[in-house]
Order: structure tokens, then C-alpha cells, then sequence
């Protein structure tokens, strides 16, 4: 019976290289298919099952020893037993497990397996058989890939210093099993890593996509609010100014305001439509000239200071979301009666002059009490929706302030890299 168990050294290597890793690796397509419709437990017995063919050396020895003797039958009976305990521990537990929760199973499973291997080794004992040490890296790897996070370690040490007794305890088995035992260990462990990296980078995956969801959300929020904040504003003078009209019976005049306002509400629904096609590209003349209408319309004059002009592209696509942003506060939040725009080639600012006959407190309260907002992002306080939304736009780009200076309410924008971005 001495030779006929040593062969389960060569059962060990094979364990130690392809186990480690069930249920998350079958290979190239195929594999991805399996891990997408087959339960994982089936998928981990996929790995380990193979292995257990190196128990056929015990199973052949005991027959060949002879069945009618107590000792071959018996070992026969214990071999089995860790076979088929062996292949339950990969059915009833998970693979690289992220709790605790099935701890009492795993304990009864692995303490199930290290009986089977003492048992074994004292069966051969009396007819000075050698190879049982070799049986604990059966142990090893569901010590590895199946245990609690935290009891990873522990159990392989307890698994370790089993095999270390056993060896001692035994002389004539020598060294090479442990070597063999702790490669399998060895790799187990790297292969238990390498899986819960594997599925640390699924989580962040996961989170990275649902954060650019929420960023996504907010963008086209903020599209919206800055598109139809000055159209819907624009949108309710005229209608004002229509009903006055028509009080005052000049009809005509009245009409003309209708169709404007019927031009700026298709306008509205198109940008919507570009804003959700993600393919609207502002430019600072077209705010401009909005913006003029609006304000004209409210009798409220537009001043235009250009000392440069920002660069195509995200240059000026801010720098026209500033002039949409400022002058529909000014009108929305003061009282002007002049708003000075002054586009510039890093930038531009919004100047209204509305703050004392609406004053200051009520300014601050309707825009937010930010004096700067950059990308430090520091000093952030309950600025407005619109606001809010222009400094997550501008992020790093430039530096963003708002706030009151004397008697005016300056929007201002200044762009870091004055080139195209």
C-alpha cells in the first residue's frame, strides 16, 4: 500500500494550478456564456471536480491489497467519503464568499474534509504507508476559495500546521508533501486575490456608470433650466406686454407679440430637442441678441463691451451660458435698467445695475450668497439652480464669481486656458 497512495502527490500540483478559480474564469466565450447561465456552484464543481481522479491511486491500492482485509476496505470506504465531501464542499458553498453568512456550513465541510485525511492517515499507518499527507490539499483550496474573507487565513494556517504535525509526527513522509501543500496554497490564495479584485473593480465599474448617470442627469438638467429659463421668461413678458396691448385696443401691436412669442416657443422646443440630441453648441452672439429681445422688451437697455472674442468650441459655449445666465437673473431677480455684457477672449461678465431698487438682501436671497466659485471648489454656498449648474459646467475649465459690488450684481467668468478645449 506504500506506493500505491504516493500518486497522490501528483493529484496535488494539478489541484494547486486549476482550482483556485471556479465559477469566474472558464476561458474566452464560451466561458463568458457559462458564467452568464449556469448557477456558480455548478461552475466551481466544473474546476474541481477532475481533480478528484487522483484519489483513484488510494481506491486502486486498496483494491489491489485486497477487499476482504478490514484495512484496504476501510481506506477504500474513506476515500470515497472524501471525494464526495470534497465535491459537496463546492455545491453548498459559495466561491470567494463576501460575508460570513454561511460560516457554520463551511466549518462543517472543512472540518469533515481534515477528519477524512487523519482518518486516512492513521489507516495506512499500520501498513507503513506513505503519500496521506498529501491528501490535506484537498483541504487547502477549499480553505482558500471558500471560506469567509476573514477566515482565509487562519484556516490555511490551521491547515499548514496540520500538515506540519502530520510530517512530524510521521518522518517517513518527508518534506515534499508540504512543499507541494503550501504551492497549493500559494496559488489558492493568489487566485482567491485576484477574484476579489475581480469583483471590486465590477462594484467600481457599477458605481463609476450610475455616478455618470447622475452626472449625465444633471447636465442635461442644467441644459434645460439654461435654455428654457430665458425663452420661458422672455416667453411670459411678451405675454404680458400682449395683454396690455390688447387692453389698450392696439391690436396689431398686440399681434406682433403673439407671433414673436409663438417664434421663441418653437425656438424653445428646438433647443429642447438639440439639448436631449446632445448636439446644441451655444455661441455669445446668438445669447446676445436673445437677450437684447427680452430685456428691450421690459425696457431695460443691453450695453456690449468686446475686448476679444472666446475660441470655438467649450470657450464659447461657456462664455454664452454666462450671458444667458446673467442677464436672465438680471431680469428675473432685479430691477435694472442697463445690463453691461463684455465678452473677452478669457471670458466674460455680466454686469446689471438693478441691485439697490431691488436690493442687495434680496438679491443675495434669490441668487445665493457666493461671492466666487471656481474649480477649488471651496466657499460653495446655497447659490442659485441656475448658478449651480453653470459652475458644475465650467468645473475646471475657469473660475466662475457672482456677487454684488455696490450698486451692481456682477456674473463673471474667466477661462484658464484661453485656446480652444
Amino acid at each position: 500500500m506504500k506506493d500505491q497512495l504516493t500518486p497522490a502527490s501528483a493529484a496535488a500540483a494539478p489541484e494547486a494550478v486549476s482550482s483556485p478559480a471556479p465559477g469566474r474564469n472558464i476561458g474566452a466565450g464560451p466561458g463568458k456564456r457559462a458564467r452568464r447561465t449556469i448557477p456558480p456552484r455548478v461552475i466551481a464543481l466544473f474546476w474541481s471536480a477532475p481533480f478528484i481522479v487522483f484519489l483513484a491511486y488510494p481506491i486502486i491500492g486498496a483494491v489491489q491489497a485486497g477487499l476482504d482485509k478490514p484495512g484496504p476496505l476501510l481506506l477504500l470506504s474513506e476515500t470515497l467519503a472524501l471525494g464526495i465531501v470534497y465535491i459537496a464542499a463546492w455545491l453548498v458553498l459559495d466561491s470567494a464568499p463576501r460575508d460570513a453568512s454561511h460560516w457554520k456550513r463551511y466549518l462543517v465541510m472543512v472540518g469533515l474534509i481534515a477528519a477524512l485525511q487523519v482518518v486516512i492517515l492513521v489507516t495506512t499507518a499500520p501498513f507503513g504507508g506513505s503519500g496521506a499527507v498529501f491528501l490535506i490539499c484537498y483541504l487547502v483550496s477549499p480553505m482558500a476559495l471558500l471560506s469567509p474573507p476573514r477566515w482565509m487565513f487562519p484556516s490555511l494556517a490551521l491547515g499548514l500546521a496540520l500538515a506540519a504535525i502530520e510530517i512530524l509526527v510521521r518522518p517517513s513522509e518527508g518534506y515534499f508533501p508540504l512543499v507541494v501543500i503550501l504551492m497549493t496554497a500559494n496559488v489558492t490564495i493568489l487566485s482567491r486575490l485576484a477574484m476579489d479584485h475581480e469583483r471590486l473593480k465590477d462594484v467600481e465599474t457599477k458605481q463609476e456608470i450610475a455616478l455618470s448617470r447622475e452626472r449625465e442627469r444633471a447636465r442635461i438638467g442644467a441644459d434645460l433650466h439654461d435654455i428654457l429659463g430665458q425663452t420661458l421668461t422672455g416667453i411670459t413678458v411678451k405675454a404680458d406686454l400682449a395683454g396690455r396691448l390688447l387692453d389698450a385696443g392696439r391690436v396689431d401691436e398686440a399681434r406682433a407679440q403673439l407671433d414673436d412669442l409663438t417664434e421663441m416657443s418653437r425656438a424653445a422646443l428646438s433647443d429642447v430637442r438639440d439639448v436631449v440630441a446632445a448636439n446644441r453648441t451655444l455661441l455669445p452672439d446668438t445669447e446676445i441678441e436673445a437677450a437684447r429681445e427680452v430685456l428691450e422688451t421690459a425696457e431695460v437697455r443691453l450695453v456690449v463691451i468686446r475686448e476679444g472674442e472666446p475660441a470655438p468650441g467649450a470657450p464659447s459655449t461657456l462664455v454664452a451660458h454666462v450671458i444667458r445666465e446673467g442677464c436672465t437673473n438680471a431680469y428675473k431677480h432685479a430691477a435694472p435698467t442697463v445690463v453691461t455684457v463684455t465678452v473677452r477672449a478669457d471670458g466674460a461678465s455680466v454686469v446689471n445695475d438693478g441691485v439697490k431698487r431691488r436690493g442687495m438682501h434680496a438679491m443675495r436671497s434669490a441668487l445665493g450668497s457666493v461671492e466666487s466659485a471656481g474649480d477649488a471648489g471651496g466657499g460653495v454656498g446655497r447659490g442659485g439652480t441656475g448658478l449651480d449648474g453653470l459652475r458644475e459646467r465650467v468645473g475646471s475649465r475657469g473660475t466662475l464669481t457672482w456677487g454684488g459690488q455696490g450698486d451692481a450684481w456682477t456674473l463673471d467668468l474667466r477661462l484658464h486656458q484661453v485656446g480652444g478645449a
